[in-house]
């Protein structure tokens, strides 16, 4: 007498058998209203088969009989045990390709410093430093802390210590670059850490792809209470895994998934997990590239995708406007990911970069004085810098 039958599923428990969350309405929950106050989901896919129902007996010892369930439960393989991290689900699988790591391309005077984004890897970026590795540059792509195969630990980096990795990296270059010019790209985040390292440190040429600047007011507002009250969002929660651009963002992080297995689409919407404050601290980086942009003096270029929903042409246009030295602003037909090969808007972006990164253009307008003969870096840099570190 103490068991009732819902047709609303309202908790749901992952793998490890602990309660999750809340859900919407869908299937049959069996609560145990007794002291316990036991509540589990038998609908979804991650115990998806019929077996798991006589496993009820032994959960809610009251229960005298469990009815079967109103719907057909598929009768699909049981899903593969990975271990769930603090951070995203499967952390010890993510990024296994070398791809992912620090590259060097090239063996010219003229260096360039690219900064991926956020959560990606170098592999963003590594096609940009192929090519410009054939125009005659040296290409650089570190892995930020906290990404790649050390995601797990996201949750524990900040703005801050980003910021110091790429201003140690592009020190780095600049004491190999000799009399060659030194420029940096940004791609998403990158853009904004670009941005922040441009107005620090001196530099010949600055390149921003869809670059972030801060989150739109209403979600920035929001930011801090959601963090409160949330400890993390799953990006995969609402996915389309027929849209082509999840399915290659699947391949390259998770490759030993099968996208079309419905266990596999279970575990990706639950337990791929990005921590709320590493949101945080990609805001930290926008609004501290909003207020460096007007201390950036090295020629840029900015290219936009005008079908980007993750950074809105409007907002990059307003960004664009704060430079104070001379600036390039282009928008191409594409989305978010303009660095990924055969996406729309790429050839146009490549052409752009090449076109703006020429070596013997850039190194034929370097002073002929020094870089450490030149205005220092804390003549421009911005008022937040030293707030960074925290």
């Amino acid at each position: 007498e103490r068991v009732e039958h819902l047709l609303t599923a309202v908790a749901v428990r992952h793998a490890l058998g602990e309660f999750e969350e809340a859900v919407g309405q869908r299937g049959l929950a069996v609560v145990n209203v007794g002291d316990d106050g036991e509540v589990t989901d038998l609908h979804r896919a991650i115990l998806p088969k019929r077996k798991e129902f006589s496993g009820l007996q032994a959960a809610f010892p009251h229960a005298t009989q469990v009815p079967p369930p109103p719907f057909a439960v598929p009768e699909v393989a049981e899903p593969r045990r990975h271990p769930v991290a603090p951070c995203c689900y499967m952390a010890a699988t993510l990024y296994p390709a070398p791809e992912h790591q620090t590259f060097t391309m090239g063996d010219n005077p003229a260096k360039v410093l690219l900064i991926h984004g956020f959560p990606g890897t170098p592999w963003e970026v590594r096609h940009i430093g192929r090519v410009l590795a054939g125009n005659g540059w040296e290409a650089f792509g570190p892995l930020l802390p906290g990404f790649g195969p050390s995601i797990e630990t996201l949750g524990e980096r900040h703005a801050g210590e980003w910021l110091e990795f790429i201003s140690e990296r592009l020190r780095l270059l600049r004491n190999g670059s000799g009399e060659g010019p030194l420029a940096v790209v940004g791609f998403s985040m990158g853009g904004g850490l670009a941005t922040i390292l441009a107005a620090q440190e001196e530099i010949d040429a600055l390149v921003l792809i869809n670059p972030f600047s801060g989150l739109p007011l209403p979600v920035r507002s929001a930011l801090p209470l959601v963090t409160r009250a949330l400890r993390y969002y799953r990006p995969f929660w609402r996915a389309n895994f027929d849209d082509p651009w999840t399915r290659q963002v699947i391949g390259r992080v998770l490759p030993d998934l099968d996208v079309d297995d419905l266990n596999d689409q279970e575990l990706l919407r639950r337990e791929v997990k990005i921590p709320l404050r590493a949101i945080e601290q990609v805001q930290s980086v926008g609004g501290l590239a909003w207020d460096a942009a007007p201390h950036v003096h090295a020629p840029t270029l900015i290219v936009q995708g005008t079908r980007d929903t993750v950074v809105p042409a409007l907002r990059t246009r307003r960004f664009s406007k704060r430079f104070a030295g001379p600036l390039r602003y282009v928008e191409v037909p594409g989305r978010h990911p303009l660095v990924w090969p055969h996406q729309s808007g790429y050839r146009e972006m490549i052409d752009e970069v090449t076109g703006f990164l020429d070596p013997t253009n850039l190194a034929a307008s370097k002073p002929a004085t020094p870089f450490g003969q030149r205005k220092t870096a804390s003549a421009t840099r911005p008022p937040h810098g030293p707030e960074l570190r925290h």
